[in-house]
């Protein structure tokens, strides 16, 4: 399981990153983004696995 996690997290966190340089956004707010969405996502399907949605 770790091992898909940590392959979304790399992909996550490069598409995100690229894709706010793209909009013009500064390097602080594209580490930031690229650092703490990926995780969220994770934890939300996380959840939505733990309720049953999924």
């Amino acid at each position: 399981m770790f091992g898909k996690s940590a392959i979304f997290y790399v992909v996550a966190s490069t598409i995100i990153a690229v894709v706010a340089e793209a909009l013009g956004a500064g390097m602080g707010t594209v580490l930031l983004a690229s650092l703490m969405v990926p995780p969220a996502i994770l934890a939300g399907v996380a959840f939505m696995r733990y309720k049953g949605w999924v």
